[in-house]
């Protein structure tokens, strides 16, 4: 696989997870863990850095769409208040910790 070939695959990939979590979000608020778990289950071959890769590129272009917003949430189901890039650290797309609070997405 050449390397415009494997690009066009990931492209493909962000896609389809940009429409994945669209769809999620038209129901409610979607946690950035499910980006991941999204690619675990469609993608299981993907490396690590892949997937955070690619789960990152599906969360700037969902970003760039008016009215989508980061928010803070904690499990399972309270929502904490606004976040920004900033809070964009590491494990964004990590399990949900022990505290229960993460990052997501929201369309107020």
């Amino acid at each position: 696989m050449t390397d415009d070939t494997a690009d066009d695959a990931l492209d493909d990939t962000v896609d389809a997870l940009v429409q994945e979590m669209s769809d999620l979000l038209d129901v409610g608020p979607v946690g950035l863990y499910e980006f991941r778990w999204d690619l675990n289950s469609v993608q299981p071959a993907l490396t690590e850095s892949k997937k955070l890769a690619v789960a990152r590129r599906a969360l700037d272009r969902m970003l760039a769409q008016p009215g989508t917003v980061l928010i803070w949430c904690r499990w399972p189901d309270t929502t904490l208040g606004p976040a920004d890039r900033g809070d964009l650290g590491p494990d964004a797309f990590a399990d949900i910790p022990p505290d229960g609070r993460y990052l997501a997405l929201d369309r107020p």
